[in-house]
């Protein structure tokens, strides 16, 4: 066997590729051994991400899974803020055997500030559990939003003020709308690549490179002992050779690279204006995203009752009559019911107009004749077939 945690120059080219897309080093030639780069004849130090910092895992959920088990113990907390991710539960739970739990905040858009993070700090260990691990999402998942600069140092310095880990997930780090305006900086950048032994990066292809098939998913890390335990964990979690060797091409090709990234985020913004523009129509607010692949919808109108009863009977006669999926607040540990996460990369622009046109006949038709009568006023056979 080769290291577990990834052949050598493979976690060469992705150190390379963290370090020019993520802690955004000067451009030039990486000399990983001298940690200088060659431009205009001059020499300058540069921060870059090293080899031996790399760990590739199968997925990011697979990453996460890790850090979980080998930086916390069984029913010790994971701090998320809310709403999030669904699998995220999954995730440090299945073998680590944590806890999560959800951060509500006066504006999520905005991200979380620390007194919302030490006021559900302070109720969790008054009730005797260890808070172990904040884990963030930037950019966010379901919000679409970029949290300023200042939102993740802010709560770096909290969880280091009570001797925790932060996790932060930047699965969708190079896939920003808008080019020429692109507030994210990764955590690596924000903390001058000062990671220290409780600061942890992850990524993967799978969304930035539409590839969820290919289970690449990377850690950096400069905690050694995470570094040195991934050597055994990761025996259950490997990235096949095959794999990353085509991860190692992949991410070597600076204009491949560029040029996928600039196409594919140009797709995504058009997608994305299909929905808002119908959104528009209906009279839905919703959240504006500016990166990612999902929009974040308050359709608390259009629901029978103000419940999440409400949100399920408003989910399923979506399912039923529109045959439209999108994901419910209340998964995404949302506390206030409507609320529904819609992914506008998963198809083609045209069947996302399909999807859009038969949500905007179903609300047309809620809004005129009301819950009351919607068996025998709403036909589903109409609604397929206008939308078409």
């Amino acid at each position: 066997y080769n290291d577990l945690r990834g052949v050598e120059y493979v976690r060469e080219a992705v150190a390379r590729f963290i370090s020019r897309k993520f802690i955004q080093s000067i451009p030039g030639e990486v000399d990983e051994a001298k940690g200088k780069v060659g431009g205009n004849g001059e020499e300058k130090t540069m921060l870059v991400a090293k080899a031996e910092q790399i760990i590739l895992s199968c997925g990011a959920a697979s990453v996460i899974n890790m850090l979980s088990y080998t930086l916390a113990e069984e029913n010790d907390v994971v701090l998320i803020p809310a709403p999030y991710y669904a699998a995220f539960d999954f995730d440090t739970s299945m073998i680590a055997k944590l806890s999560t739990y959800p951060v509500h905040m006066n504006d999520p858009t905005v991200g979380p500030q620390p007194s919302e993070l030490e006021a559900v700090y302070q109720k969790l260990t008054s009730q005797g559990r260890r808070v172990r691990i904040l884990l963030l999402t930037n950019p966010n998942n379901p919000l679409g939003t970029i949290y300023p600069d200042s939102v993740i140092r802010n709560c770096v310095n909290w969880s280091r003020s009570k001797g925790m880990q932060t996790i932060v997930d930047e699965i969708y780090a190079l896939s920003v709308h808008d080019k020429n305006n692109n507030k994210f900086h990764s955590v690596s950048k924000i903390l001058n690549n000062k990671l220290g032994n409780d600061v942890h990066l992850v990524w993967a292809l799978s969304k930035d490179f539409g590839s969820s098939g290919f289970r690449v998913g990377v850690l950096y890390t400069q905690n050694e002992t995470v570094i040195s335990a991934a050597g055994n964990i990761n025996l259950f979690s490997g990235v096949s050779h095959p794999m990353q060797a085509i991860t190692a091409e992949l991410l070597s090709d600076d204009d491949f690279v560029d040029s996928f990234l600039d196409e594919s985020n140009a797709l995504l913004k058009a997608s994305l204006k299909i929905v808002t523009d119908n959104l528009e129509k209906m009279g839905i607010p919703f959240v504006k995203a500016e990166a990612g692949i999902f929009i974040y919808c308050d359709f608390s109108s259009l629901l029978p009752e103000d419940s999440f009863e409400g949100e399920e009977k408003f989910s399923n006669i979506i399912f039923q009559y529109a045959r439209v999926v999108m994901t419910p607040g209340s998964s995404q540990k949302e506390n206030r019911p409507g609320f529904f996460r819609i992914c506008y990369a998963f198809v083609t622009p045209e069947v996302l107009k399909v999807a859009m046109s038969r949500l905007q006949i179903l609300a047309k038709l809620l809004k005129e004749h009301g819950w009351e009568n919607v068996k025998s006023n709403i036909d589903k056979d109409m609604i397929l077939k206008c939308s078409k």
